[in-house]
C-alpha cells in the first residue's frame, strides 16, 4: 500500500510540472459568464437565420423557443426544474439551464459550453440543437459564419452495439465512481477508438488482446453485467463527444494494479477517485 501512494505522490509531482506547460482540456464546472460582441452570420437550409444569436467563449448560441419554433417544434417550460421540452412529430428534446448537454430522442448531446438563460431567454448551442433537428453544421473562421444543412428529420438513435459495451465497461471499471470518474473511463476508451494505436471501433477497444488484455473485467467476466443508470448515461454523453480528457489513453487503481507498465512509461493526467489517467 505505502509503495503505491509513493508512486501516486511521485506521479503527481512530475503532473504538476508537465501541466505548468501544457493545459490539460477538462470539462468547464462553471456557466459561461462572458458574452462577445461580435455575431456570428448562420445560414440555415440556404437561408440567413435573423433570430437572436450569442457568441460565448467560441461556441454559437441561439433561442431555443425562436429556434425550434421556426422548425416546427412546440415549447414547453418546467419553471421548477428550470428544463425546457421541445416536441414535434420526430423530436423529443430537453434542455436544463446549466447542463453542457441536450437530451434529445435518448441521446446527450454535449457541448464545450452550457446552457444559459439571459433576460428570461433560455440559449443552447447552435451545433448541438441543430444535431437534434437533424442538420450538419459547419464552421468558416475566415467568414465568421455557420452553415446548416439538414440531412434528416430529427437525430437518430446510437448504434446499440457501441452503447451495450460502452457502458458495461464504464459500469464495471468504475462503478461506485463519481460521473467524472465514469466519463474519463468512458473518455479512454473513446480516445482509443480515434487513436491509430488501437482498434477503430468500441467493440474492438474493449476486447483488444494486444500485448495482452487490455481492460481486467473482460478477463474476469465483469464486463458482462448489466450497466446502471449512471454508467449508460456516461456512455451516451461519451458517445456524443464529451471528454474529461482528450489525451488520457491508460488507467490504473495504483492500490491493487499488479502491473505498474503505465505508470513507468506513459505521462500522468490526473487522478479521479481511485484510477490514475495517464496519456
Amino acid at each position: 500500500m505505502k509503495s503505491a501512494i509513493f508512486r501516486r505522490a511521485a506521479a503527481l509531482i512530475a503532473a504538476v510540472i508537465t501541466l505548468s506547460a501544457t493545459s490539460v482540456p477538462v470539462i468547464s464546472q462553471e456557466a459561461p459568464d462572458t458574452r462577445s460582441a461580435r455575431i456570428p452570420r448562420v445560414v440555415v437550409s440556404g437561408r440567413e437565420y435573423d433570430g437572436q444569436i450569442r457568441f460565448v467563449d467560441g461556441v454559437t448560441f441561439v433561442r431555443l423557443r425562436e429556434f425550434s419554433e421556426r422548425l416546427g417544434g412546440n415549447v414547453s417550460w418546467n419553471s421548477t426544474s428550470q428544463t425546457a421540452r421541445v416536441r414535434s412529430t420526430s423530436l423529443d428534446m430537453t434542455a436544463k439551464i446549466g447542463d453542457a448537454y441536450l437530451t434529445a430522442n435518448g441521446r446527450k448531446l454535449w457541448s464545450a459550453e452550457r446552457i444559459f438563460i439571459e433576460n428570461g431567454r433560455t440559449y443552447v448551442p447552435l451545433r448541438s440543437i441543430g444535431t437534434a433537428f437533424g442538420f450538419g453544421t459547419s464552421w468558416n473562421s475566415a467568414s465568421f459564419s455557420a452553415t446548416m444543412t439538414r440531412y434528416r428529420d430529427a437525430v437518430e438513435g446510437y448504434s446499440s452495439d457501441d452503447l451495450y459495451w460502452l457502458s458495461r465497461i464504464i459500469h464495471a471499471e468504475a462503478r461506485g465512481e463519481s460521473m467524472q470518474g465514469k466519463l474519463a473511463v468512458g473518455s479512454v476508451v473513446m480516445n482509443r477508438v480515434k487513436s491509430a494505436g488501437f482498434p477503430g471501433t468500441v467493440y474492438g477497444v474493449i476486447f483488444d488482446r494486444n500485448g495482452g488484455v487490455q481492460f481486467t473485467p473482460v478477463a474476469n467476466g465483469e464486463i458482462y453485467k448489466t450497466p446502471d443508470a449512471d454508467s449508460i448515461e456516461a456512455a451516451k454523453r461519451c458517445l456524443d463527444g464529451e471528454r474529461v480528457s482528450s489525451t488520457i489513453l491508460f488507467f490504473i487503481n495504483a492500490d491493487i494494479a499488479e502491473s505498474f507498465w503505465i505508470s513507468a512509461n506513459r505521462r500522468y493526467v490526473m487522478t479521479i477517485g481511485n484510477h490514475d489517467f495517464y496519456a
